[in-house]
């Protein structure tokens, strides 16, 4: 199944802008106490400073287990005031220490964070910076340039939050989290949200919504991957041995990962992927808790014609052939984005294995998806949905300015694919637990009156997610992070 692809180069576009975002930590040597000021970071950042990462009841070596298999980032939607925030998750071989010396070390920074230039610091309390970063990039033709300021609320070595204070961009939550674990490794949780503060920004995200979830994906998804790199080769300067982190713990159970998913995605989607072997695609996993039983599931997932309603810059849509077994489907879309336009089409062959797995190939057109699999498991006696979603991409496939920008951030593929991924997930389990009657009145509406309808839903949606959800101010799972 392909969707969302059209969004790829206004995503890479922005990521080389904003991929260093609001990580690091502050130079404590240049800056001096100012205590004029009172600032009390508990009612500051409110948002973040009582979250967890997963909710109560969650195993921490079960999540372990699971980061083995690769690079994982956790939606959570249940957030108040923001709409939500995006986890990205990684497995450093190392202890929290030396993670903390690289995200706390602002002289080094502009040796491993590109588009870094420089970064001031001034002390505001125990343990709170206010920190600008000055950022610029040349990207194709066109310098870029970004200036933005965090305060900052430390608690070495495990724990960081932080709010945005302005610049660029305008409105940032977030926090870093360190979690060891038994075999001297530390899962690194790198979390955000952002709203831009400048005029060209502030319009293209008015114009094209995703961008809130692109461009967090993508950064924290390649920030992370840069600490894991810079932290592990501090490591192996000090003639540490680096294990293999894939071969330290032993397999989780089938049951504990569905256990886990089932409460993480109960916030929103959750992801598992990895980089490809040279020259295969990649395989992004994606796990998303669906308000309604395994048979409403699959019904929607093989009514091929009503993704026509919901699903962003999709053109057409056709059913070639159809049976009890399989479905030959045609997929159109009218991609044009700021500067970059395009037209793409392509068939999936659908194979149907019930009662709960669907696989699809590519066999006609544009093949950056190739294949793929949706796999449901019913919760709660059948009330509710846990689905797998696989899909196997490959970005050598991708348009000339794609893979021209993919050249510059090699570390972007992993972060477009998972975006995708998300995208098709969530416009999907809205459309199934939007109302029968909403769904009808999308299908009578024109384009730009049904996105309307469809976004004043996802409000609503919003709203029904808050109410319905508990535990989310639950202590920290790592004893050190309070």
């Amino acid at each position: 199944m392909k969707k969302a692809r059209q969004h790829i180069f206004l995503v890479l576009a922005i990521l080389v802008i904003l991929f260093p975002v609001t990580a690091g930590g502050a130079e404590r040597q240049s800056s001096t106490p100012n205590t004029s000021d009172k600032i009390d970071p508990l009612k500051e950042m409110r948002l973040t400073i009582g979250r967890s990462i997963l909710p109560e009841g969650g195993d921490p070596q079960v999540l372990h287990g699971i980061l083995k298999r690769g690079q994982m980032v956790i939606f959570d939607e249940t957030p108040e005031e923001i709409p939500l925030f995006i986890s990205s998750a990684i497995l450093i071989n190392t202890p929290p220490e030396p993670i903390w010396s690289v995200v706390s070390d602002f002289e080094k920074f502009p040796d491993w964070v590109p588009s870094c230039h420089s970064i001031d610091t001034v002390k505001r309390g125990d343990n709170i910076y206010d920190i600008t970063y000055s950022l610029g990039f040349k990207f194709i033709f066109l310098p870029l340039y970004v200036k933005y300021t965090i305060r900052r609320y430390d608690r070495p070595p495990l724990r960081l939050d932080y709010i945005g204070l302005g610049g660029t961009i305008e409105k940032t939550y977030g926090w870093n989290q360190n979690i060891p674990v038994d075999d001297g490794n530390t899962m690194f949780f790198y979390t955000t949200w952002a709203l831009p503060g400048s005029g060209l920004l502030k319009h293209l995200y008015r114009k094209y919504p995703f961008l809130d979830v692109g461009i967090s994906v993508s950064a924290g998804i390649v920030y992370s991957k840069k600490v894991k790199e810079r932290a592990e080769i501090l490591k192996g300067e000090e003639k540490v041995e680096l294990m293999d982190i894939t071969q330290v713990s032993p397999e989780i159970s089938k049951d504990e990962e569905l256990k886990i998913m089932e409460l993480l995605s109960s916030r929103g989607p959750v992801q598992i992927f990895k980089e490809p072997e040279e020259g295969k695609p990649s395989l992004v996993s994606t796990w998303v808790t669906f308000a309604a039983p395994p048979e409403q599931v699959w019904a929607d997932l093989v009514d091929y014609e009503n993704y026509y309603y919901f699903m962003p810059m999709m053109n057409g849509i056709k059913v070639l052939e159809r049976d009890k077994e399989k479905a030959r489907v045609e997929y159109k879309y009218d991609i044009n984005i700021v500067f970059f336009s395009s037209k793409i089409k392509y068939q999936l062959e659908h194979r149907y294995h019930e009662p709960g797995r669907i696989t699809w190939t590519n066999i006609k057109g544009n093949r950056y998806v190739q294949s793929g699999s949706w796999e449901l498991y019913p919760l709660n006696d059948g009330k509710k949905t846990l689905a797998l979603y696989q899909i196997h991409y490959d970005t050598s496939k991708l348009g000339f300015l794609p893979k021209l920008i993919l050249k510059v951030i090699p570390e972007g593929k992993l972060a477009v694919n998972s975006y995708l991924s998300s995208i098709d997930v969530r416009e999907l389990r809205d459309w199934i637990e939007a109302p029968a009657e909403l769904r009808s009145e999308l299908k009578e509406l024109k384009e730009r009156e049904r996105n309307l309808r469809w976004q004043e839903w996802k409000r609503k949606r919003k709203e029904q997610i808050l109410g319905q959800c508990d535990g989310t101010t639950s202590p920290l799972i790592n004893k050190g992070g309070k």
